[in-house]
């Protein structure tokens, strides 16, 4: 019986001082957004700066040459659109230490389509929130059978709509002040397990608009894994649009 114990606590604990050591090592989007800003400080032409929001990973750009280059590291992208010439030029945060990279495109008009980009006008406002647990409690959150690497959210603002998520042997659960605050629950699914969340940022990007970037350790061993992982927010108004972003590591 004690071997049978060894086999499986060992992984676990190998899973929570890996995520640990993920977590010190990883730069956040708001580091990456500092770093940029503070890079062109000396910039004189007129320009617009984009970031591809959440981390990145194999992403392609065309170089001054015409070749492809391919990153194929975990990173950070932001591309930026000089006012007044056609070319401009790609910024790259690497997440594991913080190095920047630029590579010019003088043989590229860029990304085909900036929509998706968050245009980066200062450094966007971290707000803080909690992460929110049913664990100790009779409450399990619901099991939402669908294959979603990339993840979705469900707003909570009411103890009713709490409960619709909720499977519980009695209503006992952490109670949120809702007329102060919603609650976000993401769920998704990672290629393996067991999935842990190790970082979770919430910005404000503009006027009602925000995100929330995840950053989930995939987790070991080589088996699809549901997970649902909850955040206090700030009150959610009819009007603020939330995009969610999942990067696994």
């Amino acid at each position: 019986m004690n071997k049978c114990l060894l086999i499986f606590i060992v992984p676990l604990l190998l899973c929570c001082n890996l995520s640990a050591q993920i977590t010190q090592e990883l730069i956040t989007q708001l580091q990456a957004d500092k770093l940029i800003i503070e890079h062109l400080t000396d910039e004189i032409k007129l320009y617009t700066l984009y970031a591809k929001e959440g981390i990145q990973k194999d992403f392609r750009i065309s170089t001054t040459s015409g070749e492809i280059c391919e990153l194929d590291y975990m990173c950070f992208v932001y591309y930026v659109n000089f006012t007044d010439e056609i070319f401009g030029k790609y910024l790259i945060v690497k997440v594991r230490n913080g190095n920047k990279l630029e590579i010019n495109t003088s043989n590229d008009e860029g990304p085909n389509d900036l929509t998706g980009w968050r245009i980066v006008d200062g450094v966007p406002s971290l707000i803080s929130i909690e992460e929110y647990s049913l664990e100790g409690s009779s409450c399990q959150w619901k099991y939402f059978d669908s294959y979603i690497p990339e993840g979705k959210y469900f707003i909570v603002k009411s103890n009713e709509e709490l409960e619709l998520y909720m499977n519980c042997t009695e209503v006992s659960y952490p109670e949120i002040d809702f007329s102060r605050y919603s609650l976000l629950l993401t769920y998704g699914a990672s290629y393996a397990l067991p999935p842990m969340i190790i970082g979770a940022e919430y910005f404000e990007n503009g006027m009602n608009k925000y995100s929330l970037n995840l950053t989930i350790f995939a987790g070991l061993f080589g088996s699809p894994s549901h997970w649902s992982f909850a955040f206090i927010v700030p009150k959610i108004e009819d009007e603020d649009v939330i995009i969610l972003y999942v990067t696994y590591y």
